[in-house]
């Protein structure tokens, strides 16, 4: 392909996902999926305490997740997720002192924005995952709930990209903001790539997922010089049928992995987007309509 008579080379390298973080017990665990299209190494962070200094306190150690875990699992049939998932033990980690190849892994965490800080109680592992579906879980060592990151990352050396990321986890209206799922992720290249975000809430239920959002929001921004700087809106939905292009977006909610059909009080977009680093929020606007909640990011340029 080609943009403004240039090569096009762009596509997702970096992508990160904000919320409350709960039991294992309530299916409130954090879950982060994503797609790689070829071999690499891919950096993986389940994040807690050191928010509190990244945000220089505006998240305070009381709602942060204390002592995050994480493990990966493979699809089977990157195509048919209900196919099952198998466990991908080179992915695990609940200290990131303890992996093999920390020097590298430091390396590489220096190089990314935002560049978290490790905290003692951080889990990282960074594996050499082949082609695939994958997900991360993130959740406490010992069950306790709070505001955690679940992040993946690829090194800039990486001719990789991520096609596919989506995340699930508990979305409440309490506090603005603080308890609304972010999804932040990074185009690099030159070029555009065709986005599809979506989130989901009462469709969650054809996969028994309890208390699920009743009526989703989406809101998407773009940061003017990455995570952390001042941010632009870009565009926001709250039911897809109010979108020009409704029709796609309902043949994309099928299409792709054999997932059930948007439901009317669910949001999306489908738009051209340029690199830069963005953020989608998934937000609750009223007690009424939290619950667990989905957002998903596909990169759909060659569909």
């Amino acid at each position: 392909d080609t943009d403004g008579g240039g090569s096009q080379n762009a596509k997702i390298v970096s992508v990160n996902v904000r919320g409350e973080i709960g039991s294992e017990a309530d299916q409130e665990v954090r879950i982060m999926g994503f797609k790689l299209t070829s071999t690499s190494d891919v950096l993986m962070r389940g994040i807690g305490p050191q928010l509190e200094d990244f945000t220089n306190g505006a998240l305070s150690s009381d709602v942060l997740l204390p002592d995050p875990s994480i493990k990966l699992y493979k699809y089977k049939d990157s195509q048919n997720t209900r196919a099952g998932s198998d466990r991908i033990s080179s992915g695990d980690n609940e200290d990131y002192s303890s992996n093999a190849n920390v020097s590298e892994i430091d390396t590489l965490r220096a190089s990314l924005n935002p560049d978290f800080p490790f905290h003692p109680k951080q889990s990282v592992s960074m594996p050499t995952l082949g082609e695939g579906f994958y997900t991360l879980r993130v959740q406490d060592v010992s069950g306790a709930t709070g505001l955690g990151v679940a992040a993946v990352d690829l090194p800039s050396t990486s001719s990789a990209a991520f096609t596919h990321v989506s995340a699930r986890g508990l979305v409440k209206s309490e506090q603005e903001g603080v308890y609304y799922m972010f999804g932040g992720f990074q185009i690099t290249g030159t070029g555009t790539r065709k986005i599809f975000m979506r989130g989901r809430g009462s469709s969650l239920s054809q996969y028994n997922v309890p208390n699920v959002m009743t009526d989703t929001m989406l809101v998407l921004k773009k940061f003017e010089d990455g995570p952390g700087t001042a941010s632009v809106d870009v565009d926001s939905n709250d039911d897809y049928t109010s979108e020009s292009n409704s029709a796609e977006i309902l043949s994309l909610s099928t299409s792709l992995y054999g997932w059930p059909a948007i439901e009317s009080k669910e949001s999306a977009l489908l738009l051209e987007l340029e690199p830069g680093y963005y953020t989608i929020q998934l937000q609750s606007l009223s007690p009424d309509t939290d619950g667990n909640g989905w957002i998903g990011i596909d990169d759909v340029t060659d569909q």
